[in-house]
């Protein structure tokens, strides 16, 4: 069994199409993903993520691009803060009611996009403002040498899949 822990990678964390960070930091378990930048306390959780979407097979080889659109009531949310002080728990959150995932496999790695439109927000200072929703954009690289760590394969658990990779 891999433990999940926080992976770093390179990317764009784009927010109405300004970019908040050039670092994306990614961490699953338990079905949910979260994706964060490392300048302006950003993060989107996505609820309905499992890491066998990233591998398809198809005649004996992984699919090299792969695309899910999911959408429902609330399938993630995305937050801003701590606002003031970390301890305070004052947090601006939106609601994300869809998302379009979208990967790539080349042998520079997994590329991944995650793509969507938040609901208006409430903010987290309790004062009952509505904020506006947010486009965003969120893509990174995963490298080559970082898959298994991603996947939180075994050792003995990608000996199975790395051969199916793009060489």
């Amino acid at each position: 069994m891999v433990i999940p822990r926080t992976l770093k990678f390179q990317g764009e964390f784009l927010v109405n199409n300004e970019n908040q960070s050039d670092t994306v930091s990614v961490y699953i378990s338990n079905g949910v993903i979260f994706l964060s930048d490392d300048r302006n306390r950003k993060k989107l959780i996505i609820r309905a993520f499992n890491l066998s979407m990233m591998l398809i097979y198809s005649e004996g080889a992984v699919v090299q691009n792969f695309e899910y659109d999911i959408s429902g009531t609330e399938v993630g949310f995305f937050n801003h803060g701590p606002l003031g002080h970390p301890g305070d728990n004052e947090v601006d959150s939106r609601r994300v009611r869809g998302i379009h995932i979208a990967g790539n496999y080349s042998t520079k790695g997994l590329k991944l996009e995650f793509s969507g439109k938040t609901t208006e927000g409430e903010s987290g200072f309790g004062t009952g403002e509505e904020l506006p929703a947010w486009l965003f954009d969120i893509n990174f690289l995963v490298p080559t040498d970082e898959i298994q760590s991603f996947l939180q394969k075994t050792d003995k658990q990608f000996a199975n899949v790395s051969h199916l990779l793009p060489a």
